[in-house]
């Protein structure tokens, strides 16, 4: 593993780097808390998996308004409103596609 800092080689368990001096330990604080964070915590996320996957253009927009917010949930929350919007419109897709060649 390598300094974030100084770039130089230390122990994968290391605290503090021995080259530069900087405490390491924010850092991995920081990672494993970014990795706990999920959309489903959001308050909202019922609501807005409900909206992109019926309205999927406005979901789309609440998606990307949500991913400039400063609070990684609400920006997870975001990412998942887009990606909830994507599968919406290919769904509305199959499903009209599908309802199309059935009247014909």
């Amino acid at each position: 593993m390598k300094c974030p800092y100084c770039k130089e080689e230390i122990l994968q368990d290391a605290v503090k780097c021995k080259h530069c001096g900087e405490w390491l330990i924010q850092q991995k604080v920081l990672k494993e808390n970014i990795k706990k964070v999920h959309a489903k915590q959001h308050d909202s996320y019922q609501a807005f998996t409900a909206i992109a996957l019926l309205l999927p253009l406005v979901g789309f927009i609440l998606g990307i308004i949500y991913l400039t917010k400063h609070s990684l949930l609400e920006r997870k929350l975001g990412e998942h409103t887009i990606t909830m919007s994507v599968v919406g419109t290919i769904l509305s897709y199959v499903i009209l596609g599908a309802f199309d060649r059935s009247l014909f």
